[in-house]
């Protein structure tokens, strides 16, 4: 028996087995936590680019798409993956509130963001047209 393993375990198979979340594929590789990691990078890019509009739509949705398939890969939630999956969601809603705001002010009508909300909020005050 060799004594780089600790002596709590009966042979060497027993002590390489016992790290902590191991998990394997059925091929034998391990798996790695590279989606979790994807998604938590570009829910972050997301959450900061989504003031722009596009781009925090875009990689909100790239955030989205690679939590869920790290949680298939993976078999459970892991931090990365979480935090990763909600930073997309925000930045995704944040990313089409401003696309529509900024489509919407461009009309003419209005002169600034302010006049806008202001517009809005008075529509909704009033009721439905008739």
């Amino acid at each position: 028996m060799s004594e780089k393993f600790d002596k709590r375990y009966a042979t060497e198979e027993e002590a390489s087995s016992d790290y902590a979340f191991q998990t394997v594929t059925r091929s034998g590789k391990p798996k790695t936590i590279g989606w979790s990691l994807a998604s938590l990078l570009c829910g972050i890019a997301a959450f900061i680019t989504s003031v722009f509009g596009w781009p925090g739509i875009v990689l909100g949705v790239l955030a989205i798409a690679f939590a869920v398939v790290s949680r298939i890969v993976l078999g459970y939630f892991d931090g990365m993956l979480t935090f990763g999956f909600i930073l997309g969601i925000h930045g995704l809603f944040i990313g089409l509130a401003s696309t529509i705001l900024v489509a919407n002010i461009g009309d003419g009508e209005h002169s600034n963001l302010w006049d806008y909300i202001r517009d809005v909020l008075r529509k909704i005050n009033d009721g439905p047209v008739s």
